[in-house]
């Protein structure tokens, strides 16, 4: 009776860490699963949608304006960094755009 009360001591105090460290590994892994599909999905924010498509198109701009708009001559920069001041500062009608308002964030490296 002594050995067996012994090797149950000895399961109950190693089974059970090892037991909760298997459901916490597991309900991790599942977290993470979870938050991996969550990245993979399709923003369709306007910010995601303006650096996709353009302000232009977002904002309705005509045909006629866009040949000269600076934004629509490079696409390749968002359009409130092509309309940024010398002195830094972004101009008034930007800091109200819609587009500029809901653009991600930057993620530093």
């Amino acid at each position: 009776m002594e050995i067996l009360t012994t090797i149950m001591g000895i399961l109950i105090r190693v089974g059970i860490p090892l037991g909760l460290t298997v459901v916490i590994g597991w309900l991790l892994y599942k977290l993470d699963k979870r938050w991996l599909t969550q990245e993979g999905e399709k923003d369709t924010s306007v910010g995601s949608l303006a650096h996709n498509m353009g302000c232009w198109a977002i904002n309705g701009c005509a045909p006629e304006n866009r040949a000269r708009c600076r934004a629509y001559q490079q696409q390749d920069i968002p359009c409130w960094q092509v309309f940024r001041l010398t002195d830094g500062y972004l101009k008034e009608n930007c800091l109200n755009c819609k587009v500029f308002q809901e653009a991600p964030t930057p993620v530093g490296p």
